[in-house]
């Protein structure tokens, strides 16, 4: 396989990384992650299921949002139409370079509601989601909850240097034919947005460089609680059947997720796992973060290579869904 990295968008420039298989199969997924305002948990999973992906020949693509480093932008003025759109030429940039036919989508966190809204407009496609959030609602809790336990000492320390960002005159960098990475490409960890030990801080702004991201210093905080520009994440998906997979703890509003996708005619699969969590942007481990990886990747190969979508039962089914041991 090889990693590619492009700069993407305009007028704020969009940071890519591209798995690529050695062979193709016209099989892709698309990445979304938390918005810009979320730390880097997912990171280094997220590139750890690239690989994974494309090592079996399916072509994955990652992104940054603009307002989330390496990417151009003020996250205090993206709303969530931009980071939708965002992932939408992510999406078309994945299928411009690989020819790809056939789509899934991850959604993590908030971005499953992202990937939702960009996977309505694809019939059938397979959706996993991480730990997502159920509706704007939960988003805004969890936000205030991050900022309630980041309290004072949020804006403290010293933020590392920024690695240089690849030129706007360079749109577009492979590895070399070994399969290692350029330089500046995503590694284990990932590049990372948000706050971490010893990493890298988002910028705020030019003049607060060690500040984290606030949810409800943006745009999209407004959005989220008026409840018109966002809706649930069962209804960010539409209607029709589709298969979802579901990893999340027994708590955070599972049931309703599995409530509504089934009533709307999705199959979902639930994976029980203990999923990380943050505080003050430093990831707190839950389950290994491989077995999410190797269970997501083994789900979506199965689906994408199943070829039809199964269909969800009747909208009276259960709102507790079958168990996959994580």
């Amino acid at each position: 396989m090889r990693e590619e990295i492009d700069l993407f968008g305009g007028p704020d420039l969009v940071f890519g990384c591209r798995h690529v298989p050695a062979e193709a199969s016209g099989l892709g997924v698309l990445v979304c992650l938390g918005a810009p305002s979320d730390g880097p948990v997912d990171d280094g999973r997220a590139a750890r299921l690239g690989r994974r992906l494309a090592g079996e020949g399916v072509a994955v693509q990652r992104f940054h949002y603009r307002g989330a480093w390496p990417s151009d932008g003020d996250p205090r003025g993206v709303g969530f139409d931009d980071l939708v759109e965002d992932a939408a030429r992510a999406l078309d940039l994945l299928r411009d370079r690989t020819a790809v036919r056939q789509v899934a989508f991850v959604g993590a966190r908030l971005g499953a509601l992202v990937a939702a809204r960009v996977a309505r407009s694809e019939p059938g496609a397979p959706v996993a989601l991480w730990a997502p959030v159920p509706d704007p609602r939960a988003a805004l809790e969890q936000a205030a909850r991050a900022r309630v336990a980041r309290g004072p000492s949020a804006h403290a320390g010293a933020a590392a240097p920024a690695p240089p960002v690849p030129p706007a005159s360079s749109p577009s960098v492979a590895s070399n034919g070994s399969g290692a990475p350029p330089p500046g490409a995503p590694l284990d960890g990932g590049l990372v947005s948000g706050a971490a030990p010893g990493g890298i801080r988002s910028p705020a702004g030019a003049d607060d460089l060690d500040a984290p991201v606030d949810l409800f210093d943006t745009p999209l905080a407004a959005e989220l609680a008026a409840g018109s520009a966002v809706r649930s994440l069962a209804d960010e998906l539409g209607h029709g059947p589709r298969p979802v997979l579901l990893a999340v703890a027994t708590s955070g509003g599972r049931e309703t997720i599995v409530a509504g996708c089934r009533a709307r005619g999705m199959a979902v699969d639930v994976m029980a796992h203990t999923y990380d969590d943050e505080r003050d942007g430093r990831a707190i481990p839950g389950a290994p973060a491989d077995d999410l990886v190797d269970e997501t990747a083994g789900w979506l190969v199965a689906r994408l290579t199943s070829g039809t979508p199964a269909a969800g039962p009747a909208p009276a089914a259960p709102a507790t869904g079958p168990e996959v041991d994580g």
